[in-house]
C-alpha cells in the first residue's frame, strides 16, 4: 500500500472525534450482526485479514478476537484521526495482533496476501465501487473471502410514522448521491461481488430496532454529523436541518416509537482460480 495522502472531502458524515463518538454507537448497534457474519464465514483460526475502512477499529477488533493470537488484522482508514485512535484504544484493550494504517481503499495493491478482506459501510460511499471490490479481489489470496456489509438507506422505520425520518432518509440519500455514492447499495452487493469476480456468493440481512437505546440515537446522531455539509451543498437549509435533528432526538427519546436502523445487507464471497 501507498503512502498517498487520503482524502476526506467525498466522505458524507463528520471524521475526527466526533466521527468516532458516532462510530462507537454505531459499533455497539451493529456488533452481534458482524460477529455472526464472521462466524458464518468460517474463517480459520490464524488467518491474516484486511478491514477496509477500519474507522475507529471496531471490526478490527472483532476480527483479531476470531482469528487469534497466531493471525493477523491490518486495519486502514483514510482518516488519521480515527487510525491514531483506533491503535490507542486496540493497545488499551491489550489485543497485539493489529495494525493499523493511514490509507485508502484506492491505495490498495494486488498483493495477493490476505486471506479475508471484510468492508463494513465503505462501498455505499465510493464513485466507482466494482473497481475497488476489483482492487480487494487483487488483494486476497487464492480461495480467500470477502464480507461486505452496506445500507440499504430508504428501508429504516418509524413507527408511529415521523415527517423527519422521511425528510432524513432523503437529504442522507441526496447527500450520499452528492459525493459519488449510493445510500441504497445494499442489495445490489450480491451482484456486484458477481460482477467483479467473486464466487460462492452468499447473502442475508440484518436490521437492528427497538423502542429504547443506541438503536434509536444513531438516526439523530448521524443527521448531526453530517448537519455542515447538508447546509454547505444546499440540500437543506440550516432551520431545515435543525428541526429534522430535534425531532429525531424526541422520536429517539420516546419509549412509545419504534425505530430502526437502515437494513443492512451482509454479503460475502470467495476469490476461486
Amino acid at each position: 500500500m501507498s503512502a498517498r495522502e487520503p482524502d476526506l472531502s467525498t466522505y458524507v458524515l463528520a471524521h475526527g472525534k466526533s466521527g468516532r463518538d458516532r462510530l462507537r454507537v454505531l459499533a455497539r448497534i451493529m456488533e452481534e450482526g458482524s460477529i455472526n457474519l464472521i462466524r458464518r464465514a468460517g474463517i480459520p483460526k490464524g488467518s491474516k485479514c484486511l478491514d477496509v475502512g477500519s474507522g475507529g477499529g471496531d471490526v478490527t477488533r472483532l476480527l483479531a478476537n476470531h482469528v487469534g493470537p497466531d493471525g493477523h488484522v491490518t486495519g486502514i482508514d483514510f482518516d488519521p484521526i480515527k487510525v491514531e485512535m483506533a491503535a490507542r484504544e486496540t493497545s488499551e484493550a491489550e489485543i497485539k495482533n493489529v495494525e493499523f494504517r493511514t490509507a485508502s481503499v484506492f491505495d490498495l495493491e494486488p498483493a495477493q496476501e490476505f486471506d479475508v478482506v471484510i468492508a463494513r459501510f465503505v462501498l455505499s460511499h465510493l464513485h466507482d465501487p466494482i473497481r475497488e471490490l476489483s482492487r480487494m479481489l487483487a488483494a486476497l489470496r487464492t480461495g480467500g473471502q470477502i464480507l461486505v456489509e452496506d445500507v440499504e438507506f430508504s428501508a429504516h422505520f418509524c413507527y408511529p410514522p415521523c415527517d423527519a425520518m422521511d425528510d432524513y432518509i432523503r437529504v442522507y440519500t441526496a447527500m450520499a448521491a452528492s459525493t459519488g455514492g449510493d445510500a441504497n447499495i445494499g442489495p445490489k452487493l450480491p451482484g456486484m461481488l458477481e460482477k467483479t469476480g467473486f464466487r460462492e456468493i452468499s447473502m442475508q440481512v440484518h436490521q437492528p430496532a427497538g423502542l429504547t437505546g443506541d438503536v434509536k440515537m444513531i438516526s439523530p446522531l448521524t443527521m448531526h454529523g453530517m448537519a455542515d455539509r447538508v447546509v454547505v451543498e444546499g440540500l437543506a437549509t440550516r432551520e431545515d436541518v435543525d428541526r429534522i435533528e430535534t425531532q429525531l432526538t424526541a422520536a429517539a427519546m420516546d419509549p412509545g416509537v419504534s425505530m430502526s436502523t437502515p437494513r443492512v445487507f451482509q454479503s460475502r464471497a470467495r476469490k476461486v482460480g
